[in-house]
């Protein structure tokens, strides 16, 4: 079955996306260093790293599942969007909190967007237009 062109994604939208998608990799990039030595330094040593590692990657599962579930019922745009209030909220609260519960339970919202890589909404976006998108990962 043939798609209509309003139902194709237009070249600036894509071009928008990829170079979201790119800066997002570059910053997921610091963060893997950053969350690390951050905790590092206030203290922690490698168990309790791991453990805010583990909260986070549990929650990138979650969080996955959940989207998987959402997406085709929500608009794309306001998942996105919603994925990016998350990120920057959780990373103005990873420096806020010195006690390691409050810094798992703010990985494991924040879904280890940093630390688990997830591109859920950009995935779901790419599901939903089939062939229309060419990823090259």
């Amino acid at each position: 079955m043939a798609r209509s062109d309003d139902a194709m994604p237009k070249r600036a939208d894509l071009n928008l996306l990829y170079a979201a998608r790119g800066l997002r990799g570059f910053g997921d990039g610091f963060a893997v260093i950053l969350i690390p030595a951050y905790l590092s330094a206030i203290g922690y040593d490698a168990i309790y790293i791991g453990i805010v590692a583990a909260a986070s990657l549990l929650g990138s599962a979650v969080l996955t599942l959940a989207v998987g579930l959402l997406a085709p019922r929500q608009h794309l745009r306001k998942l996105l969007l919603l994925a990016a209030g998350i990120m920057v909220a959780t990373g103005l609260a990873f420096p806020a909190f010195e006690n390691i519960v409050f810094i798992a339970v703010v990985g494991f919202v924040g879904n280890g967007q940093s630390i688990g890589r997830g591109y859920r909404c950009f995935h779901s976006a790419r599901a939903r237009h089939g062939g229309a998108w060419h990823c090259g990962s």
